[in-house]
């Protein structure tokens, strides 16, 4: 089965950046970069834990789902790597073992120091491989999913989605068996006031006549609900993804007022943006009874000047949404993003169900971040990340390449704010690399007036860091 860019865009910078972590070794080379941004830091960010410390721990376990923080602080996420050695999953194309765990970061008394407790580790095969969203807490418990394992004639299987208790327990949801119901879940799950799931998969349905992604034999993807019916659920698809004006490869989703919001990529510039992120669209599922919904184009992302490469959707107040691509704009961030580095935008309601698109801000330049990833709406502000830009640490140079072309820029990323309006851009946090951790990938998440984050790579054990900032 084809790879998908299960992480966005991240796959297309993390293809270069990660082969600086080959052989799952916390040491990079050493590099002598023609010139670093020394740029200060605008802000204290303290991160609170390194990851890669424990026996089960693997390179970057800390970076790629994302925290969800219960009501008693307690921190729980997915590691992509790590767990049992023989068991191979997506980390053995960077050669870092494991089919992945997932854990629990546990405060003390003063909320300040935290200790890790792995509650699952995946076996592969059935019981899952490679959990790449972030967990979503339903009552008690919580929900999330793996690229692989499962059930499948596909080698590697076409994925998962688990239920696991804070004491471990982990539960099989459903297990994607074959391309009609979709393979390869990537959005995060969400959840309705009635406990009902909704996802994402990067592959399935029926939309297989090429497409402009391409998406060949395997499907264009779809948007699926997994319905609760007592203590057990039945999955249906909602959405199957065709490959042309619509988008493909979906990612993560929002609900509001009944109706589904998401972001895909492809759309009707989809050729001209095939290899470089595939432009993409912004959608709407209006639904329209009986379980059924109505797709709407909401937009087509153009490349340039305009954005590429969207990110998740999120809400803001008087139903205007936000989000962000990681490409376009017109910005200048080097030869790794001709094309810009990325826009913030918003959608705001109009007449008969149709909704306005603005550019909001266009990253312009190094240092103000590369690659920029999902965005947060808190109290009034957009917060978000960039995986790259910021200051060129030594630490954060990607490694010279197979044919000796010589290390590029790459940066250690940024933490950013700017008003809903678009006012009041500021780069509140340029990360430094080595101990302070860099490439930011989990989206920031509020609990209790901070916002905390997680590192793919850095800290103590190079495995990456969870940190928290108080804006």
């Amino acid at each position: 089965m084809r790879r998908s860019m299960s992480f966005g865009i991240v796959a297309v910078a993390l293809s270069q950046l990660l082969t600086s972590c080959s052989g799952g070794t916390a040491r990079g080379p050493v590099f002598v970069p023609s010139q670093l941004d020394r740029s200060p830091r605008l802000a204290h960010v303290v991160p609170f834990y390194d990851y890669g410390g424990g026996t089960s721990d693997a390179l970057g376990s800390g970076g790629f789902g994302g925290l969800t923080i219960d009501a008693n602080g307690t921190i729980y996420g997915p590691a992509t790597y790590g767990g049992k050695k023989s068991c191979s999953g997506i980390g053995s194309e960077f050669k870092i073992p494991g089919c992945g765990l997932v854990y629990a970061l546990n405060p003390d008394s003063t909320g300040t120091t935290y200790s890790e407790t792995v509650l699952h580790i995946f076996k592969g095969g059935k019981d899952g491989n490679s959990p790449t969203t972030a967990l979503l807490q339903v009552g008690k418990n919580f929900y999330g999913t793996t690229e692989l394992g499962g059930g499948c004639k596909y080698s590697g299987g076409c994925g998962t989605v688990f239920e696991i208790t804070p004491a471990g327990k982990e539960t099989i949801v459903y297990r994607f068996s074959n391309l009609v119901d979709g393979a390869q879940p990537r959005g995060d799950l969400v959840a309705d006031s009635h406990g009902n799931l909704f996802g994402t998969t990067d592959l399935g349905g029926d939309g297989i006549g090429g497409g402009s992604f391409g998406c060949g034999n395997y499907g264009c993807g779809t948007v699926y609900e997994l319905v609760r019916t007592g203590s057990s659920y039945k999955y249906r698809v909602v959405y199957e993804f065709q490959g042309t004006t619509d988008g493909s490869l979906p990612g993560a989703l929002l609900l509001q007022n009944g109706a589904i919001f998401g972001t895909a990529y492809g759309g009707t510039n989809g050729p001209a943006c095939y290899g470089s992120a595939a432009c993409g669209t912004a959608f709407e599922l209006v639904p329209q009874g009986a379980g059924r919904y109505h797709f709407v184009l909401l937009h087509t992302f153009m490349k340039g000047t305009d954005g590429s490469a969207p990110n998740r959707i999120v809400a803001g107040p008087d139903g205007v949404l936000y989000g962000n691509t990681a490409l376009g704009g017109g910005g200048d961030c080097g030869k790794q993003t001709p094309n810009g580095c990325g826009i913030i935008y918003s959608l705001s309601p109009a007449k008969h169900g149709s909704y306005v698109y603005r550019i909001i801000h266009r990253f312009g330049t190094f240092s103000d971040g590369q690659f920029a990833a999902n965005v947060t709406y808190y109290n009034g502000t957009i917060y978000g990340i960039t995986v790259a830009g910021g200051i060129n640490s030594l630490s954060c140079l990607s490694p010279q390449g197979a044919q000796g072309r010589p290390p590029h820029r790459a940066g250690c990323g940024t933490i950013y704010s700017l008003r809903p309006n678009g006012k009041n851009f500021q780069v509140l946090y340029r990360f430094q690399g080595r101990t302070g951790g860099y490439w930011p990938l989990a989206a920031l998440v509020v609990s209790n007036g901070s916002l905390y984050g997680a590192t793919l790579l850095g800290g103590k054990f190079g495995a990456g860091t969870a940190y928290k900032v108080t804006p």
